[in-house]
């Protein structure tokens, strides 16, 4: 004898029901809660700044280098003729364990399509690196380093 179809139905709704329950309340979307006594403007974290050694590298000669920090000019004058590695010793406002820099290089005709490795070395954080490819003797970059 096998048993009743409709006990059999029963006691597969009963374990789809087992299942099914908890496995909603995992996977349905709740608004984001906030507790009343914060505020909604989050307060922007003040800039820290860190000696910072930067280094520089490229393959070929660039004719014109510049990286900047708002509008600040990481790369002295007295590096001329510029050489690979550069190295410069500077402070840094990293906020947010970030930081931005724009770098831009242009290579006389002829180079081909190189690239500009960008790398900091701020004190108590480690090192990053970026490297980015010239294209048509140009290049112009944003560079977002994170910790």
């Amino acid at each position: 004898m096998r048993g009743s179809p409709l006990l059999q139905c029963l006691i597969s709704a009963i374990a789809f029901a087992l299942f099914a329950i908890p496995l909603v309340r995992l996977t349905v979307a709740r608004p984001n809660e906030k507790p009343a006594n914060r505020t909604a403007v989050e307060v922007a974290e003040p800039a820290s700044t860190r000696h910072t050694f930067v280094r520089i590298r490229f393959a070929h000669l660039p004719h014109t280098l510049s990286l900047k920090q708002s509008n600040r000019e990481l790369i002295p004058v007295s590096l001329n003729p510029l050489t690979s590695p550069i190295e410069i010793e500077t402070s840094l406002p990293i906020t947010q364990d970030s930081l931005e820099l724009a770098l831009a290089a242009q290579w006389p005709d002829g180079t081909p399509d190189t690239a500009i490795t960008v790398e900091l070395e701020p004190d108590e954080l480690d090192t990053r690196r970026e490297t980015r490819w010239s294209s048509s003797f140009i290049l112009k970059e944003i560079l977002n380093f994170k910790w």
